[in-house]
This record gives C-alpha cells, sequence and structure tokens, in this order.
C-alpha cells in the first residue's frame, strides 16, 4: 500500500535527475511519498525498499495507470466519497501512519 497521493514531475531540465531523487529521499527517508518522479521527456524514475518492492511498485503504478485509461473511457475517474478513504486506510493501519504526512 502507499501513502502517495500522486508522483511530482521533474520538469526543470536545469537540474539532474539524480539531484531531484536525492532532494525527494533527503525530504522523505521512509521513501514515501514520493516513490517516484514523472521525467518531462516521458520518463519515469522510482525507487523502493530493495528490488522486489520496487518492482512491485513499478507493476502496481503501470497496472494503475491502466485502469485510469480504461475510468477515462467510461466517464474518467472520481473523487473518493467523504470518508471512504479513511476507512478503506483504516483497514490496513495506513490511516493513523498517513497523519504524519498531513501537515
Amino acid at each position: 500500500h502507499l501513502l502517495a497521493r500522486e508522483l511530482p514531475n521533474h520538469l526543470e531540465r536545469k537540474r539532474s535527475v539524480l539531484d531531484v531523487i536525492r532532494e525527494r529521499l533527503d525530504q522523505h527517508p521512509e521513501w514515501a511519498p514520493p516513490p517516484g518522479i514523472l521525467e518531462s521527456n516521458g520518463g519515469a524514475n522510482f525507487w523502493g525498499k530493495g528490488i522486489l518492492a520496487t518492482a512491485q511498485l513499478i507493476l502496481l503504478i503501470e497496472e494503475s495507470a491502466r485502469l485510469q485509461a480504461i475510468a477515462a473511457q467510461i466517464g474518467g475517474a472520481q473523487e473518493y466519497t467523504p470518508g471512504a478513504l479513511e476507512v478503506q486506510w483504516s483497514r490496513t493501519g495506513l490511516w493513523e501512519k498517513s497523519k504524519a504526512y498531513a501537515a
């Protein structure tokens, strides 16, 4: 389960991708959020705790992108109803953990 609600863009091409990744990891040493960045050239960089966890993250994001594209054909993605995210995240124990990122 991810706590990240978005992946930041890396649009400022004057800075290297590595510098941006280091900055993200310095800001969030526990690696989430954010678990990656999207580059202005269409690329993406993701990181995680070990190769298997990172591979699983990439598969999750690819599948989510596929489902988002399918949803767009039938009216698009919808916002969660009030309280739905709290209910879902409470079931996994992420709700309490997510409060550390709310500011």
